[in-house]
C-alpha cells in the first residue's frame, strides 16, 4: 500500500514539475510569510481591477478605454509580479555531492578563482563571488543581491531585478489611472456625488479601502521605483548603500541601466522579457569599482573581453 502511495506521490511531483517548467518556473521559496504576502499581493491587485469596473461608465468610449488600459497595465504587473517570484535571482549553484573540500577564503581577502575574485561562504558551502550575498531565507548565495522582497517571495538579484523595477513601476501606473476613474466617475455622476456613492451600506467602505489602496500602494511604489533606479544609476544595491558599499566608477549611467534592462534601449525595457546583453567589459566593470567592500588590493591584469548574455 505504502508503495502505491510513493508511485501516486512521484508521479503527481512529476506532473507539478512539468506544468512548472511550462509556466517558465525556475526557482521558488516555500517561505509560509513570503506565501502568503505574494498571494496577498495577487489578491490586492485582483481586486483594484474588480473595484474599478463598478466607477466604469460604459456609455463613454473615453471611459472604456480607460478601463481597458487599466486592465492591460494590471495584467503586466502580475506578470512582472510572477517573473521575479519564480525567475532564479541568480543564486550560486551548490556544491556537487563528494566535491573536495573548499579553500578556506576570508571576506576581507578575496581570491582569483575559476577568474572570479570569491570568498568562502560557510553558510552555503560554496565560493561566494564580489558583490554576492547569502540570503537566510532562501539560504543560498544570490549575485549582486539587493534585497529580499516578501511580497515576491524571492530575492531581487541580477537576474529578476528588471521585473522588480517594472512591478513598481506598473503599480504606480494602475494607481494614477484607478484615482482617474474614480475621479471621473464623481466628476460625472448626475446628481450630487454622495448619492453616487451612497448606493447601499458597502459601497463607502469599499470607496474608502479602494482609495486606502490607491495612496498606499502608489506612493511605495513611487518612492521603491525611484530609489531602485537611483541604485541602477550609480550601480549600487540596495545592501551596499546599507552597508556602506563603493558606488560605480563607470561614467555612464545609460551604460549602468543597459546591464539590468537589455542592451537594447527599445520598447523591451518596459516589457516582462529577459533582457539581452551585448556588452564589451571594460576594466570599470570588474571587481575594482568595488574593491573598497574587500578593503584588498584588485590585481591590474583585468583583460578586456567580449561577452554575450541572455539571462
Amino acid at each position: 500500500m505504502s508503495a502505491v502511495k510513493c508511485v501516486r506521490f512521484s508521479s503527481l511531483r512529476q506532473s507539478i514539475r512539468e506544468v512548472a517548467d511550462r509556466l517558465g518556473v525556475e526557482t521558488f521559496c516555500w517561505d509560509p510569510c513570503g506565501i502568503i504576502m505574494a498571494g496577498g499581493t495577487w489578491f490586492l491587485v485582483l481586486w483594484a481591477v474588480k473595484r474599478g469596473h463598478h466607477y466604469v461608465d460604459y456609455h463613454r468610449f473615453s471611459d472604456i478605454a480607460l478601463f481597458a488600459v487599466y486592465n492591460c497595465v494590471a495584467v503586466l504587473a502580475l506578470t512582472c509580479h510572477f517573473k521575479s517570484m519564480c525567475s532564479d535571482p541568480g543564486a550560486v549553484p551548490f556544491r556537487p555531492p563528494n566535491s573536495p573540500p573548499l579553500k578556506a577564503i576570508e571576506k576581507s581577502r578575496p581570491e582569483w578563482i575559476n577568474g572570479e575574485l570569491v570568498t568562502t561562504c560557510d553558510r552555503c558551502d560554496v565560493y561566494k563571488p564580489y558583490r554576492a550575498h547569502h540570503c537566510s531565507v532562501c539560504k543560498r548565495c544570490i549575485r549582486m543581491m539587493d534585497h529580499h522582497c516578501p511580497w515576491m517571495n524571492n530575492c531581487i538579484g541580477e537576474r529578476n531585478h528588471k521585473f522588480f523595477i517594472l512591478f513598481c513601476f506598473y503599480i504606480f501606473v494602475m494607481a494614477c489611472l484607478a484615482l482617474t476613474i474614480v475621479g471621473r466617475f464623481l466628476y460625472n455622476c448626475p446628481t450630487r456625488w454622495h448619492k453616487c456613492v451612497l448606493t447601499n451600506a458597502w459601497e463607502p467602505l469599499a470607496l474608502m479601502l479602494f482609495f486606502m489602496e490607491i495612496f498606499l500602494f502608489g506612493l511605495f511604489t513611487l518612492i521603491m521605483s525611484c530609489d531602485q533606479l537611483w541604485g541602477i544609476a550609480y550601480d549600487s544595491t540596495t545592501l551596499e548603500r546599507m552597508r556602506g558599499g563603493a558606488t560605480s566608477a563607470t561614467p555612464s549611467v545609460m551604460q549602468n541601466f543597459r546591464r539590468v534592462f537589455g542592451s537594447d534601449a527599445d520598447l523591451t525595457w518596459f516589457l516582462p522579457v529577459k533582457p539581452i546583453l551585448r556588452r564589451k567589459i571594460e576594466p570599470a566593470d570588474d571587481p575594482e569599482r568595488h574593491f573598497r567592500m574587500f578593503q584588498s588590493p584588485v590585481p591590474d591584469d583585468l583583460d578586456e573581453r567580449e561577452e554575450f548574455i541572455e539571462f
